[in-house]
């Protein structure tokens, strides 16, 4: 039996086609599948997840429906993912720490936030949350995926 050290450490290329296939797969199960990771996943494998079910909250949201509704439902879909995705880390200090510097904000929060950090109102302030809730923090990628090597 080969061991994954063994692979890291003395048959890279192996180790590394294993680990993208791994990551591939992982991007895409849905919560009732990842779930049974919680606590165990690195920083990349977490963040891997996280940023490909982002991508794809406007994709579940109700085109007839206000505008409004689009909004509160991917700030939803965007906080229930982060919440998950924070289930998911096995590092607590991170996990502690973002939720500290980066906490889910309810729909009223999210519109004051943009009113004050943007000057924005009205339907301006719903498109804006539509289209930051189906992206991910720049800095928070390169903090977690630029240690993609390491974990």
């Amino acid at each position: 039996m080969i061991l994954f050290k063994d692979l890291k450490y003395n048959k890279r290329e192996e180790y590394s086609s294993l680990k993208n296939d791994f990551l591939d797969r992982l991007r895409q199960l849905p919560w009732e599948d990842v779930s049974v990771f919680k606590g165990r996943l690195t920083k990349t494998e977490t963040r891997e997840w996280y940023e490909y079910n982002v991508s794809a909250i406007k994709e579940k949201l109700d085109i007839e429906a206000s505008l409004e509704s689009q909004a509160r439902d991917a700030l939803n879909l965007r906080n229930d993912l982060r919440f998950k995705a924070r289930e998911l880390m096995k590092d607590l200090k991170d996990k502690d720490s973002l939720n500290e510097a980066k906490p889910n904000l309810s729909f009223e929060e999210m519109v004051i936030k943009k009113w004050r950090n943007k000057g924005l109102l009205g339907d301006d302030v719903l498109r804006d949350i539509i289209r930051s809730a189906s992206t991910t923090n720049k800095e928070v990628n390169e903090r977690y995926l630029r240690n993609k090597k390491n974990d």
